[in-house]
């Protein structure tokens, strides 16, 4: 995964001032934040946990997919002298490219539930840590 920041953005956590603000705006910003069920909680993580492997498996379907019809279009342009093997060429770069397309629609939605999973974990989580305080 990518990193979002960079060192250089970064806060001193030995400025005592700063950090005291920055947990005043926590504080504030985590109001609204509703705590959850323990049992809620639970189910979330292993939600959270099933999607992030079923995102995996997708990307890696996804990628070979996308080689397969990368070598599709390959025998479709090299087949595109003989009528037959263009057609067989054709019918397998359309079946290729439904593939990658079906493959790419349910990655979109399965990164779309483990977004919503993973914001309400943190909801969750940042409610909890406000009492804390």
């Amino acid at each position: 995964m990518k990193e979002l920041t960079k060192n250089s953005d970064l806060v001193n956590t030995d400025d005592l001032m700063l950090m005291q603000v920055l947990v005043d705006e926590a504080m504030v910003d985590t109001a609204k934040f509703n705590i959850i069920q323990s049992s809620t909680y639970d189910r979330m993580k292993k939600d959270f946990i099933s999607l992030t492997r079923r995102v995996a498996s997708i990307q890696s379907k996804l990628q070979m997919e996308a080689k397969i019809r990368e070598a599709a279009v390959s025998y479709a342009k090299s087949s595109a002298t003989d009528p037959k093997q263009s057609k067989k060429a054709k019918e397998q770069l359309s079946h290729a490219n439904k593939k990658v397309d079906s493959l790419a629609n349910d990655l979109w939605k399965n990164i779309d539930r483990l977004r919503i999973v993973e914001y309400n974990v943190f909801c969750h989580l940042s409610g909890v840590l406000r009492w804390e305080v």
